[in-house]
């Protein structure tokens, strides 16, 4: 139940480099040619990165005109995108100052962006020599309603002096099933791109790989919690609306485990879903329906 996210640090680099492009691999749909061919004389300079996505909802275009839209950000985040309601899926580099007893100096790290309603399995660095490479995966999850709607993965880059920005091109999904219960992965969109640096003759790659897929589920209706003792007894009993789940469980000194039991539609054929949590189990993992249709996960740390 425990995700395993990794992100290294990132050394300086991109200090101020002549980029060229190696190998561009793009996966559009027949929506995305269309856009490509409508903003044919915009051109996006060779020193802008790849980062990921920023999806929008909705029939519609996230940018008007010709223009960039450049990401807001405040000091530790989150990233944002002046006008436009999305859900950031990207990973980056960031640099900033800092001081200590030592002096002063600068860090360069990378960062990755992930959006309310995605849960994400991948987050990596890979640096050696000669190469340097980022991949970052996913999964978007929606309640039924959204099933129709239009998903939009706009395609956002950073600069070389690290501004964040949406650019044109992308692709259109919709989260369509072949059923009323029918409940995973329905559509994904994955986006590749590698560079190569050339700094004082020494050549290194820099491929950045990203990968979302959207996922239906049916939200939950209420959820109940069971504290099981060592003769699978029942000895408390909890239930919650999605949105009250607690921060934190404390359990009883006889429990030894938790079984958390997921209620929904009761005309589904599992209209329930139950979990074990283990003493080895830190954390109690629920899902939650915002206004919007996007499931978000929610978490509750267990105090064993």
């Amino acid at each position: 139940m425990k995700d395993k996210n990794i992100m290294h640090p990132l050394g300086k680099y991109l200090r101020r480099c002549v980029f060229a492009v190696a190998s561009i691999i793009i996966f559009l749909s027949l929506t995305s040619c269309r856009l490509a061919r409508e903003y044919s004389g915009w051109e996006r300079p060779v020193e802008d990165i790849f980062m990921g996505f920023f999806v929008t909802v909705g029939n519609h275009d996230a940018f008007f005109g010709n223009e960039r839209i450049y990401a807001v950000f405040e000091g530790t985040g989150p990233f944002t995108f002046p006008g436009i309601e999305g859900i950031p899926f990207f990973v980056g580099t960031l640099e900033y100052e800092y001081e200590d007893a030592y002096g002063t100096g600068s860090v360069t790290t990378s960062f990755a962006e992930v959006g309310p309603g995605i849960v994400s399995d991948t987050m990596h660095t890979h640096i050696s020599d000669n190469d340097i490479s980022k991949t970052l995966s996913g999964t978007l999850t929606v309640s039924p309603r959204l099933a129709d709607a239009v998903f939009r993965f706009n395609p956002v880059y950073q600069t070389a002096d690290r501004r964040v920005y949406i650019g044109h091109g992308g692709s259109s999904v919709t989260a369509a099933r072949i059923s009323w219960e029918f409940e995973g992965r329905t559509q994904s969109f994955r986006m590749e791109e590698s560079r190569t640096i050339t700094e004082n003759g020494v050549s290194q790659t820099l491929s950045v790989s990203v990968e979302l897929g959207i996922a239906v589920m049916h939200p939950p209706e209420r959820i109940v919690v069971l504290q099981m003792d060592a003769e699978s007894n029942v000895i408390r009993r909890a239930e919650y609306l999605p949105h009250e789940m607690p921060e934190e469980i404390t359990p009883l000194p006889a429990t030894v485990y938790f079984i958390a039991e997921t209620h929904r539609d009761a005309r589904l054929n599992n209209p329930v879903i139950r979990a074990l949590y283990e003493p080895d189990d830190e954390w109690m993992q629920t899902f939650r329906e915002n206004g919007n249709g996007v499931l978000d996960k929610w978490v509750t740390r267990i105090n064993w």
